[in-house]
């Protein structure tokens, strides 16, 4: 009974290595700068490098903001928004944001 059991588990492991072929997984990977005070008042720039992303992919990438931690983690469609696909060259991407209050705390 036991070689059964052997037998049918040898079997087993080597029928899943006939399996179909997996597809393999290329992800991006994103380099950011230190944000920087811009020469305009209440504007900050952010700037960075995208490496491994396919140029019809840029535009589905960006920055998300809110002076509501809560609107980001519950409802983030609803956040200010900026696409880098109108700004990235090469991969590169530098972005100084719309005026910001100085009142408030930006996540």
């Amino acid at each position: 009974m036991k070689k059964v059991i052997l037998f049918t588990a040898i079997i087993a492991a080597i029928g899943g290595c006939f399996g179909p072929e997996l597809d393999e997984l290329s992800f991006f990977e994103v380099t950011t700068g230190s944000p920087e005070a811009s020469v305009t008042l209440g504007r900050i720039r952010l700037s960075g490098v995208l490496t491994r992303l396919e140029q019809a992919q840029l535009s589905d990438h960006g920055f998300v903001w809110s002076t509501s931690l809560e609107q980001l983690e519950s409802s983030p469609e609803t956040a200010r928004r900026h696409s880098l696909g109108s700004t990235a060259q090469n991969g590169f991407y530098e972005w100084t944001s719309d005026p910001l209050s100085l009142d408030s705390i930006y996540f």
